[in-house]
C-alpha cells in the first residue's frame, strides 16, 4: 500500500485539528508526565489507522497486521509489477473535501527529507 496517496475525507482544517488534539491528550491530565507518542510519518499514520480496524485481540487480526506492508512511494521490488486499483474506492467518488495522508503528515511536522522510511 502506498501510504502517501491514501485519502482522508473531510475538510483539511478539521482533519489536522483532530489529529493535533491527539498530541495534547496526555498533557491535559498530567503535564509533568511524558507525552504520549503519536505517529507523524505517513507509514505510521496509515498502519495505526488500520490497526484500529483489526481485531487485535484475536489471532487472525494479529496475523493480518503482520502481513500488512505499507510504503512511501513504490519500493524497487514492486516497481515492475502491475498495480491493482479498485474503481469503487477511487477518491473521485467522494462528494466532500479530502486530503492525502502525505499532506497531513507534513502539517503535523513530519520532514520527508530527514526520514529514512
Amino acid at each position: 500500500m502506498n501510504a502517501e496517496k491514501a485519502v482522508i475525507s473531510g475538510k483539511s482544517k478539521m482533519v489536522v485539528d483532530s489529529y493535533k488534539l491527539l498530541f495534547e491528550v496526555g498533557t491535559l491530565r498530567n503535564p509533568y508526565k511524558h507525552k504520549i507518542k503519536r505517529p507523524r510519518n505517513p507509514v505510521s499514520i496509515v498502519k495505526r489507522a488500520i490497526r484500529g480496524m483489526l481485531p487485535m485481540d484475536k489471532p487472525k487480526g494479529r496475523e493480518a497486521f503482520k502481513r500488512l506492508r505499507v510504503f512511501i512511494g513504490v519500493p524497487p521490488e514492486l516497481a515492475n509489477k502491475e498495480f491493482e486499483t479498485l474503481p469503487e474506492a477511487h477518491y473521485s467518488r467522494l462528494a466532500r473535501k479530502y486530503m492525502t495522508v502525505y499532506d497531513l503528515a507534513i502539517r503535523l511536522g513530519w520532514n520527508p527529507k530527514v526520514s529514512s522510511t
